[in-house]
């Protein structure tokens, strides 16, 4: 079952107090999960070898709604990319499943999450246009500005890690209490299974909307403005 909002998780909780099968089940567990969240920080990669040409094509949905956002298209300017950092926030999930009957003549199956291991992965690649040289005023703005999104798509995988620590003892509890089933072990541990996955990426979804959003607030037309400025250009905003 998709997890819409874990929020309701308490509501849950209250629900299979009073739950037969939920009690039994809890009752028939012998140990808690073993859980491993693993942040996976790769080193920053960078290229230096494209021009603006490419970088603006590489960055073309990024700077069209950057350019509607800002109403810059209305000035009759274009944006020409000089520097860009892609971000990417990665999830593997590895977990050990078990399921076994409420109790001995029992045809209720009470999944078990035995151990989880999921691994959160950041990787970043900073691009600085080629006709920027190294000890340029330009390319110390670009490498500085591209950093600032580096920065925040690092801090937000790290704060997916350190959500998924926090939460997934609880996580699991109510991914099992969901996935008990009447029908046969395999189907409690595939329901489990599919309820982890969900679960897993309902936490990412929020933590690259939150990134989306933290760079966004870097790429102001006040900062592209301080940064024209601060090597003596003019600038177009």
């Amino acid at each position: 079952m998709p997890i819409t909002d874990l929020l309701f998780a308490p509501v849950f909780f209250m629900m299979v107090a009073d739950n037969p099968a939920a009690k039994a089940c809890a009752a028939r567990k012998k140990s808690n999960s073993a859980i491993e969240i693993v942040f996976d920080n790769k080193p920053t990669r960078y290229d230096f070898s494209k021009n603006v040409k490419q970088l603006t094509s590489m960055g073309k949905t990024q700077s069209v709604s950057w350019s509607k956002k800002n109403d810059f298209k209305r000035r009759g300017a274009t944006v020409h990319t000089n520097g860009l950092t892609n971000g990417k926030i990665s999830y593997r999930i590895q977990s050990e499943l078990s399921a076994r009957p409420a109790s001995p003549l029992s045809k209720t199956m009470c999944p078990h999450v035995r151990k989880v291991q999921v691994v959160i992965t950041h990787e970043s690649t900073i691009y600085v246009a080629s006709k920027h040289k190294k000890g340029a005023c330009e390319y110390k703005e670009i490498w500085e500005h591209e950093h600032k999104h580096q920065r925040v798509n690092e801090a937000a995988a790290k704060g997916l890690a350190d959500t998924l620590k926090r939460d997934m003892p609880e996580v699991i509890s109510y991914a099992e209490g969901q996935s008990i089933s009447t029908r046969s072990g395999d189907v409690a541990m595939k329901k489990l299974g599919d309820f982890m996955e969900d679960a897993i990426k309902f936490y990412s979804d929020k933590a690259i909307k939150e990134m989306s959003h933290n760079n966004d607030a870097i790429d102001t037309p006040a900062e592209y403005r301080r940064s024209a400025e601060a090597c003596g250009h003019r600038s177009a905003f």
